[in-house]
């Protein structure tokens, strides 16, 4: 399923650099959900999401 993630950062987020303090940016990050089902039950679920595209528009790359 191709979705779009968005809202706007408001609180700290952790990230494998450090934590980057609120920016009060708006994020529009494209994201696609991968279901996995068998005998009509959810098995497994992963969501993959543009990360370069979400700390562009937060301003961590120029």
């Amino acid at each position: 399923m191709e979705l779009s993630l968005n809202g706007t950062h408001k609180g700290p987020l952790q990230l494998a650099s450090g934590t980057l303090e609120a920016t009060g940016k708006t994020i529009e990050v494209p994201c696609c959900d991968v279901f996995k089902i068998e005998n009509g039950k959810v098995k497994s679920f992963h969501c993959y999401s543009a990360g370069t595209i979400l700390l562009g528009q937060l301003g961590v790359f120029s």
